[in-house]
């Protein structure tokens, strides 16, 4: 599988194919004995030669993190953000993405295809003391479109935009009409489904 630039990954899943006879406790161990130390393989096992990490998933889910306080501790893996937020306009932002929706509006120029059309199964934002936390899932995603969803409902949140704007958005086909894109470091992969 593949994400964005700066997008940390909990769950991503790799395939390669290899003539060695080795088994894939030795194989998952050799691999991080040679990795940097911020990458590890949690897992590894055997499958079809025809499997393909990227193109066999049926779904992956995200999790962007928004720290409502500084910490030096959590700046590499939160999006620290000033402005308060009204997390129940978010949610309703985000009933208006689930389902199928061309979504060209959320994705760079440079990743157009010729179906830009996602299957949002489910988001939404949850609220602690210290941390508002969007979660997506979805049978694809484009390039920065997580990102861009999480800096358009953000401005809803901020209510520099009417929920109905969503559906606006979404309908323009044009990323000049969306937020902008969110930080990388806050996004992370958690799973992905096959």
């Amino acid at each position: 599988g593949r994400t964005d630039a700066g997008v940390h990954a909990l769950g991503q899943v790799a395939n390669f194919t290899t003539n060695k006879e080795l088994d894939t406790v030795t194989i998952k161990n050799a691999l991080n004995a040679y990795l940097p130390n911020d990458i590890f393989i949690k897992h590894a096992e055997d499958v079809d030669v025809s499997f393909n990490a990227r193109f066999d998933a049926v779904s992956r889910l995200y999790v962007y993190r928004i720290a409502k306080k500084y910490s030096v501790f959590t700046r590499p893996y939160t999006w620290y953000y000033t402005h308060p937020l009204d997390v129940q306009r978010m949610n309703e932002g985000c009933s208006l993405l689930v389902g199928e929706n061309d979504c060209t509006s959320f994705s760079i120029a440079k990743s157009r295809k010729e179906n830009m059309v996602i299957n949002i199964f489910r988001c939404h934002f949850t609220e602690t003391e210290n941390e508002i936390e969007f979660k997506i899932k979805a049978d694809r995603f484009l390039h920065k479109s997580v990102r861009t969803m999480v800096g358009t409902l953000l401005l809803l949140g901020r209510k520099k935009l009417e929920v109905y704007d969503i559906k606006k958005i979404i309908a323009s086909r044009d990323i000049s009409q969306a937020g902008s894109t969110a930080p990388a470091h806050g996004l992370f992969l958690k799973e992905v489904n096959y």
